[in-house]
């Protein structure tokens, strides 16, 4: 999303079980926001200077640190409260989704007429608390060099996204880095010489690596990558490049469906390979090598409804979703000015996920100075998903996080297609300027990208339609407005760029509707 507006919404959701992500590589930022913190509790701060040996890495670490502090404080706060009283101890309950056995246990305990069997429940209730993971974020791209006092150049070891991998594995976290955006060879290198990342004296991992995908290949190459250095990818986050928050990035016309549908066969196969050369590659380093850990697949991106969601856990049998935009409607989840929320719940939030809203000093609580600059005037700028223009207005936690387990529809005012069709959408759009954006005639090269491109884009539509009954999970009227808006993606696709040879057989390529 960016950069600002999660960096504390841990301290604001984690109690209740929920996971979230801070993006880590603006130490100004992470600075002036334990400044903020810290006086908020009483808590004592001191200042790390710019001119502080290591202060990037330094004030990183120091901010998760107060975090985890806290929010370890807000659970321990929560577990001595009294149940039904309107408390968080409540909220944490309630917010659980309803399969959940634990809010089951929870909404059994007013029937219980023997106090000795309530408490016992209430016990095993409060011990059944967990906090939400604190993970972090590290865009690869995000490699400004750096200075020193004396206006040397620094070493590597002081790129940003490398500053921040250290600050992360230097705190007293036990979670999740998310690495994300492109390859960033000497960030992975090292990766390799932080012993935060290795298997501890009981085998576990108190530090983990997320990577962001967005096709099967990219994850069999990076984590390939990873294992040969002893490193374990324990998840594949997977997200459209398209239909997404943040800085949007077109694969070459790989969409969601058939990505998953990838994952969904091979996933076995891929945690096997990988998990061999994770094994030798520890016993080279004389590591105690553990049980096969677990690598979760999960999936992000353009999710909108309870009925998409479940279907992505129940067909292509992910282990979790994960939903960022929809949450900016959110106040009580993240840090959103008034102004900008407004502009996030207006009419033309398409406008927005092209161009994106700048973050300024007045978009900000506490208003802060901006501080130095990222690698682009685009860094600090807010993303939302095209997802946003199907919601109106600001809503509680609990209502989006009902919206999400599908207790109430924060979209019923609106009809909106489903979420494939929309990233099929947004990709016969980008396809389409790609091609109106170059000039004519087309180099080799050139014809060879969007045949290919093309040629991703129709495989997904077949598999779309193989996959249809699922999709519409029987539903008539589902079906027929599924099939119509597949066929109007296909015929502006295949109008879009043809060489001879498809304008001649365009009537075989429709055959297999």
């Amino acid at each position: 999303m960016s950069l600002a507006f999660t960096i504390d919404t841990p301290l604001r959701v984690a109690r209740y079980g929920i996971s979230s992500v801070i993006s880590i590589v603006d130490d100004n930022l992470t600075e002036s926001m334990r400044k903020y913190h810290s006086e908020k509790k009483g808590i004592p701060f001191e200042p790390i200077s710019d001119k502080d040996d290591d202060f990037r890495a330094r004030r990183i670490t120091a901010y998760l640190n107060l975090v985890n502090q806290m929010v370890t404080e807000q659970v321990e706060g929560l577990k001595k409260q009294t149940f039904y009283s309107r408390s968080d101890l409540d909220k944490y309950f309630q917010l659980l989704p309803d399969t959940s056995p634990v809010r089951q246990a929870y909404q059994k305990m007013p029937a219980l007429t023997d106090p000795a069997a309530s408490l016992r429940l209430q016990n095993q209730l409060k011990k059944a608390i967990r906090a939400g993971s604190i993970d972090v974020n590290i865009m690869e791209k995000v490699d400004k060099s750096n200075v020193g006092m004396q206006k040397n150049a620094l070493t590597n070891d002081f790129l940003d996204a490398v500053s921040a991998l250290r600050g992360f594995a230097r705190s007293d976290l036990s979670s999740s880095v998310v690495i994300s955006a492109r390859m960033n060879p000497y960030l992975y290198a090292y990766l390799e010489n932080l012993e935060e990342f290795y298997p501890g004296d009981n085998g576990r991992l108190n530090k983990k690596i997320i990577l962001k995908v967005s096709d099967y290949r990219s994850a069999l190459v990076l984590g390939k990558l990873m294992a040969n250095k002893g490193l374990w990818v324990s998840e594949f986050r997977i997200e459209s490049g398209l239909n997404c928050g943040g800085h949007t990035f077109a694969t070459d016309g790989y969409l969601l469906g058939p990505v998953l549908d990838d994952f969904k066969q091979k996933r076995k196969e891929l945690k096997s390979e990988l998990f061999d050369l994770y094994q030798q590659a520890l016993a080279r380093r004389k590591c105690k090598i553990p049980p096969v850990p677990r690598q979760r697949v999960t999936v992000q991106g353009g999710i909108g409804t309870s009925e998409e969601n479940q279907f992505l856990l129940d067909h292509y049998k992910v282990d979790g979703t994960g939903w960022g935009s929809p949450f900016l409607l959110c106040p009580e989840a993240t840090n959103v000015e008034e102004s900008m929320l407004k502009q996030l719940a207006g009419p033309d939030v398409m406008t927005l996920y092209r161009n994106g809203i700048p973050e300024n000093s007045d978009n900000r609580k506490p208003p802060q100075k901006r501080g130095k600059k990222l690698t682009t005037d685009n860094e600090p700028r807010l993303w939302p998903s095209p997802n946003l223009a199907y919601f109106s207005g600001s809503y509680s936690l609990s209502e989006m996080i009902g919206h999400i387990y599908g207790r109430n529809d924060l979209m019923q005012a609106k009809a909106r297609p489903n979420m494939f069709m929309i990233e099929l959408s947004l990709y016969v759009d980008y396809f389409r300027k790609e091609i109106n954006s170059v000039r004519s005639p087309l180099s080799p090269v050139q014809v060879k990208y969007f045949l290919d491109f093309k040629s991703n884009l129709l495989d997904g539509i077949y598999n779309y339609r193989k996959q249809m009954t699922y999709i519409a999970k029987g539903n008539e009227a589902t079906l027929l407005s599924l099939k119509d808006q597949l066929a109007y993606l296909e015929d502006n696709l295949l109008e879009t760029y043809q060489t001879p040879s498809e304008s001649f057989f365009r009537h075989h390529m429709r055959s297999y509707r």
